[in-house]
């Protein structure tokens, strides 16, 4: 007998597979729309450090600039040290400022019978006041672009308006650029024990567990950094005396480049996710890592079983920067 339609037990059926479908359907929806928000975050994240880096990298490159290593004549060395790390501050000193145009370029002149003449002029802003250091690296707060004596050679350098010594004995201007962690993480999308790097008290590097500075830095004078003088922590006295980072002169002749190591967190936290790789040390929240054959230690604020846990759930990655000084 021929049939009209379905049966009651067929429709039923149809209906299931075509809800399995749908049920399939959406759980594949979710995975995708999940993995592709994971991904912007983390995309995004990379982004906005690509451009933090080259801030950080330029402030360490032009660290000194502008610095003389002598006060008044060479018996005075200059106390205002290019670059200075004391664990948890980096402060980097230099008359350029990378976010102040007025203060970039360079000019060079010459002082014949008390009076100063250019001779090039490289400067953004001509002028801006400026400091002159002779051929010696001398500073001498009385000899200026309208006034000078004798008969030398100097180079030209602007400084920020405002700008006062960095040193504490030292006269000469200068601006201090630091580096350090914020007290508190007011960012809803970063894990609550992580910290922003401030630079100059605006934030740079957001979500950031900690971060450590590294120097290769003669120790004998010999011009050639060896084996034992790579990657030293400037902060630990067995590496390097701190008597040595807070002169002008030492520095200068000592300091070949600066890396700064940051652990940061990469996209927003993600329940489904575990994270692979080194986590902190219950207790003390100490987590080391090997980059570029270099053990690199960082101090976080996950301490405890659960913050532990927490770390697990984002990804992490060590961003390093790496300057050479080129400001000396």
């Amino acid at each position: 007998m021929k049939r009209d339609g379905f049966t009651l037990i067929e429709f039923l059926v149809a209906m299931t597979i075509m809800l399995l479908l749908l049920l399939f359907t959406t759980k594949s929806f979710q995975r995708i729309s999940h993995n592709v928000k994971s991904s912007t975050a983390a995309s995004q994240t990379r982004g906005d450090n690509l451009s933090a880096n080259e801030l950080l990298r330029l402030d360490l490159e032009h660290a000194g600039t502008g610095i003389a290593t002598y006060i008044d004549s060479t018996a005075t060395i200059n106390d205002i040290p290019p670059v200075f790390w004391d664990g948890s501050s980096l402060l980097i000193h230099s008359t350029l400022s990378n976010t102040n145009s007025a203060t970039m370029g360079w000019a060079t002149g010459s002082c014949s019978s008390g009076s100063f003449s250019l001779d090039i002029e490289q400067r953004d802003n001509d002028s801006q006041n400026s400091i002159l250091i002779d051929k010696d690296s001398i500073y001498n707060e009385d000899i200026t672009t309208t006034g000078c004596s004798g008969n030398n050679i100097y180079i030209v350098y602007p400084y920020a308006n405002g700008a006062t010594s960095c040193g504490s004995s030292s006269n000469q201007p200068c601006t201090q650029t630091e580096y350090r962690l914020s007290a508190s993480q007011p960012i809803d999308s970063c894990a609550a024990n992580t910290r922003n790097i401030l630079r100059n008290d605006t934030p740079l590097f957001t979500c950031i567990a900690d971060f450590a500075i590294r120097v290769d830095w003669d120790k004998d004078d010999d011009g050639t950094v060896e084996a034992d003088e790579t990657n030293l922590d400037p902060s630990k006295t067995t590496d390097i005396p701190a008597a040595e980072t807070g002169s002008t002169l030492t520095v200068r002749n000592k300091l070949k480049t600066s890396t700064v190591y940051i652990l940061a967190q990469i996209g927003k936290k993600d329940e489904t996710y575990t994270y692979g790789g080194p986590s902190p040390s219950l207790g003390d929240g100490k987590i080391s890592f090997s980059i570029d054959g270099e053990a690199v230690q960082f101090q976080t604020l996950f301490t405890t079983g659960d913050e532990i846990e927490e770390f697990k759930r984002y990804q992490w990655k060590v961003l390093k920067i790496t300057a050479f000084a080129k400001g000396f």
